[in-house]
């Protein structure tokens, strides 16, 4: 994080904002149409006021944490090559909220990519 208040010593999250979806695809003149919805499986890291976030096992596996809502919406293309090879091309919109947690609280984290 960049330009952080004063109050906030480190937050971040690291080892990737992996996007969980259940899609369901529908295929159009030869094009694949495909909507989905899931979760956001995160590993926040932080140190607020100087106390540090613990990151601990239990439902959540070693510090990552499954928070917040994802959808995504893609267009794709399959050309094959042969019985058993073919190339996706493919472009895919995904939007999520996320209430990462911290010491005392949650920050909420906006992604969108494309």
């Amino acid at each position: 994080m960049i330009n952080k208040p004063p109050e906030v010593q480190r937050f971040g999250i690291s080892h990737g904002f992996n996007n969980l979806f259940f899609n369901h695809s529908r295929e159009i003149k030869k094009v694949i149409f495909r909507g989905g919805i899931g979760s956001v499986l995160l590993h926040p890291e932080s140190s607020i006021r100087g106390m540090e976030y613990p990151e601990g096992p239990g439902f959540d596996i070693r510090g990552y944490r499954l928070r917040g809502v994802s959808v995504n919406l893609a267009v794709a293309k399959q050309m094959s090559f042969g019985k058993y090879f073919f190339v996706n091309v493919e472009g895919k919109i995904t939007a999520s909220v996320v209430n990462a947690p911290i010491v005392n609280g949650y920050a909420r984290v906006h992604n969108v990519a494309f």
